[in-house]
């Protein structure tokens, strides 16, 4: 007995826009600013200063983190239309046989070893592997799943190369693309997550919750993802290192002022400790490169 495995993508629920937003300050350097804008603000009203230009610093560091914040947003939420426009693919009805006879039913009742009749304009309702060929030729626009620019010839022969990539299974009609020529019966191979459109949004939903990497070709359907890439580890490494050489060189340059705290100039010892703090702060926020995060979540 044949287990129903339904050929539909699930819709999954999207995240909360404020999700999406707390996500992209869930990172070490931007907290560091973050602490740095807070800090400031304190210092500032701590003596006593008013007007704009007493918290102009504060305000430029969180006006770049919210910048940066908003380019984060954006594309998190073209990824999950990206996934949406999936759902779009997906087959309504199929030419199934059942009972000894051909009959159109959803094509979320397929389940692999059924035959499948296909002709002329017909989308694909799952990966079929191609058993009769009842035209002289059978071609398949895959554009959405390869890029390809011009429709592909389909046969009945059998692919033997381990790891054939797509293009090269030349006997399968993959869930989605549409026929431009001929008509054939095909054996139900994979549904639902187990075809190639299937396959593909489960890789951007992983992309999506691990911070993978993704890239789009073509129309945005052709993905990519690594689990995680040399270029991002790097980067976590970056950034910690950053955070600490920023920290220790701030504690410093505050110790080694310590001697001037009593500067006249400063009008006493905690005034003179809290300018040499503020300095340390400066140089913190003028260490850490603000645009990073945006420009690798871009």
């Amino acid at each position: 007995m044949v287990s129903a495995c339904y050929t539909v993508l699930h819709e999954d629920q999207r995240a909360p826009f404020w999700k999406l937003v707390l996500k992209q300050f869930d990172d070490l350097l931007v907290k560091i600013l973050i602490a740095a804008a807070l800090i400031s603000f304190i210092l500032a009203l701590i003596n006593g200063e008013t007007g704009l230009m007493a918290f102009l610093e504060p305000s430029v560091i969180l006006m770049i983190l919210a910048a940066n914040a908003a380019v984060g947003v954006i594309t998190e939420t073209n990824a999950e239309k990206a996934l949406e426009e999936l759902r779009a693919y997906q087959a309504d009805v199929a030419t199934v046989l059942r009972n000894g006879c051909f009959s159109i039913l959803p094509a979320t009742e397929l389940v692999p070893g059924d035959i499948v009749e296909v002709s002329v304009g017909c989308k694909i309702p799952a990966d079929m592997k191609m058993i009769e060929m009842l035209s002289n030729e059978v071609r398949v626009d895959q554009a959405i799943l390869t890029g390809e620019s011009s429709s592909v010839e389909k046969e009945l022969t059998t692919i033997t190369a381990t790891n054939a990539v797509y293009q090269d299974k030349t006997n399968i009609l993959f869930s989605g693309t549409v026929v431009v020529a001929g008509r054939a019966r095909a054996v139900v191979v994979g549904v639902g997550p187990n075809t190639a459109m299937g396959s593909i949004r489960d890789s951007m939903l992983r992309t999506e919750d691990s911070k993978e990497t993704m890239v789009y070709l073509q129309n945005a359907l052709t993905v990519m993802t690594v689990e995680v890439t040399p270029l991002k580890k790097k980067l976590d490494e970056f950034g910690t290192f950053l955070a600490k050489v920023i920290a220790g060189i701030c504690v410093l340059v505050w110790i080694v002022n310590i001697g001037h705290f009593r500067d006249p100039s400063h009008g006493g010892f905690v005034h003179g400790a809290i300018h040499y703090f503020k300095i340390a702060v400066a140089l913190a926020v003028a260490a850490i490169p603000e645009g990073l995060p945006a420009v690798v979540t871009t």
